[in-house]
């Protein structure tokens, strides 16, 4: 199954050395596929300060963790993400958080299903018909 992951079970996942989010990612079955998109790198990047002040570890092993996490994500190329796909997701999220457009359009374009813990999310997409939700 392809599954997309949001920022914020990346963000999760780095917080403790040794988390459920982290295990699901790291030691995941063969019965999933991981995928992320280019912005969750300059999202990491935008909070790292605030992700290694809660995650009470140091710089290098925030890294350390943060390689362990994206050796087993697939990060997408929004090229290859279709002008309809983007379109779509746009009309679901506009009134959410655009910031989650990127990853409802690849949702969409590879036909995976979105693991988030954004409970506002969730609620406008299934408001607006979208249920391709994975709680892992």
């Amino acid at each position: 199954m392809k599954v997309i992951v949001d920022n914020n079970i990346i963000f999760s996942a780095l917080l403790r050395e040794d988390n459920k989010y982290a295990n699901m990612l790291i030691k995941s079955d063969d019965n999933h596929d991981f995928y992320g998109v280019y912005f969750t790198i300059v999202e990491l990047f935008k909070h790292k300060e605030r992700i290694i002040k809660y995650s009470k570890l140091n710089e290098d092993e925030v890294l350390e963790v943060l390689y362990e996490l994206l050796k087993h994500i697939y990060i997408i190329n929004d090229d290859i993400i279709s002008i309809a796909a983007w379109k779509q997701a746009v009309n679901l999220v506009h009134d959410v958080d655009m910031k989650d457009v990127p990853h409802v359009a690849l949702t969409i374009e590879l036909e995976g299903k979105l693991w988030t813990n954004d409970v506002e999310l969730k609620n406008g997409l299934r408001a607006k018909g979208f249920d391709d939700f994975i709680d892992l």
